[in-house]
């Protein structure tokens, strides 16, 4: 995917590894500091656990950054599982790599890394095998604190 990426020559930048280590080295060497800005669509899926995730994106926020996500939300009448009741996150099932994460909990994270939701929308990200839709909340969230020093 990178590939075909650089091949359109429309990005400034593009990096390829884990996110957790590269916001960092990405924030100071591609944009030279501090972002106003991060785009995450159809990423946080892939992980279970989003505080390490949230915590990272504010450390390379100025105060009053954006983040702009999306999620697959975890609402029991939509799961085969109970399991959303009682969980913050739930794996997927039949695919041990992607998961549903209760809005609760994604709020309470955000929280925790000092940010708030501005904006929260349900939509339909994609369509399981060309038919199914798939439900995701899009959330964007604004830092209250600056992460890196200006």
């Amino acid at each position: 995917m990178v590939q075909q990426a650089r091949k359109t020559e429309i990005y400034d930048a593009l990096v390829c590894g884990d996110l957790l280590t590269a916001l960092p080295h990405i924030a100071q060497t591609e944009f030279g500091g501090p972002c106003d800005l991060v785009l995450a669509a159809d990423v946080l899926c892939y992980f279970e656990r989003l505080e390490g995730l949230m915590a990272a994106v504010v450390a390379i926020f100025k105060s009053g950054g954006l983040f702009a996500f999306s999620v697959e939300p975890c609402v029991e009448a939509l799961t085969d599982s109970a399991a959303c009741k009682a969980d913050d996150v739930v794996e997927l099932p039949g695919n041990a790599t992607r998961y549903k994460h209760r809005i609760e909990y994604v709020q309470a994270c955000a929280e925790l890394a000092g940010m708030e939701i501005v904006a929260c929308r349900k939509t339909i990200g994609r369509y399981a095998k060309s038919i199914t839709p798939v439900p995701y909340t899009l959330l964007l969230l604004r830092c209250r604190v600056s992460g890196m020093a200006m």
